[in-house]
């Protein structure tokens, strides 16, 4: 509560303390006073609403790197696997390049039947 040529004046702003002691206005100056009072809530406000944000975006962060850290590890455990899976498939590649040659190779000797004959026994 201030007063203004000897007028109580009390500045509706959430009954939160601006000033400390006693402040004398002319009236003039009560609008800006109130205007800068309601500002400075405001600005209070902002941050705090910002400071819950930055808390929030920290511990979303804290989340994103922890998965972060576990694809990292399972793309560690992958990448043998995939090594592996790449040998084996050129491996394949290979046995299939020679049984095509032992194909060409039997039918050239004309021994395919008795080739035929020899894999229907079994």
């Amino acid at each position: 509560m201030w007063t203004a040529n000897g007028y109580k004046i009390t500045l509706p702003i959430a009954d939160r303390t601006m000033f400390g002691g006693r402040v004398t206005l002319f009236k003039e100056g009560y609008g800006t006073l109130t205007y800068l009072a309601l500002k400075r809530i405001d600005v209070e406000n902002r941050v705090s609403e910002l400071t819950a944000e930055v808390a929030r975006l920290k511990k979303e962060n804290e989340e994103v790197v922890a998965r972060n850290v576990a694809l990292e590890q399972k793309v560690q455990e992958i990448y043998p696997l995939k090594e592996k899976l790449r040998k084996a498939e050129n491996e394949i590649g290979s046995l299939k390049a020679m049984y095509q040659k032992v194909l060409e190779f039997i039918e050239g000797l004309k021994l395919t039947q008795k080739l035929q004959k020899f894999l229907r026994v079994r």
